[in-house]
């Protein structure tokens, strides 16, 4: 059996994840738990928070992306 690809092993994972309902819902609970604890340590900031430039600065990476 050839190696996986890092792309192919993600793509197995999401896969493994999505399947099971309980250990999706897991997992958003936990992002979404982080997410929280960075507006509270302000390690990120809401858009609306953000300087105009900040802004502009934001949604460049954005639309890089």
């Amino acid at each position: 059996m050839t190696k996986l690809s890092a792309a192919e092993k993600q793509r197995l994972y999401r896969q493994r994840r999505d399947a099971d309902p309980d250990r999706r819902a897991a997992d958003l609970k936990q992002k979404h738990q982080t997410y929280l604890k960075d507006l509270e340590s302000q390690k990120r900031k809401r858009v609306k928070d953000l300087t105009e430039r900040e802004k502009r600065q934001e949604r460049r990476k954005w639309r890089v992306r």
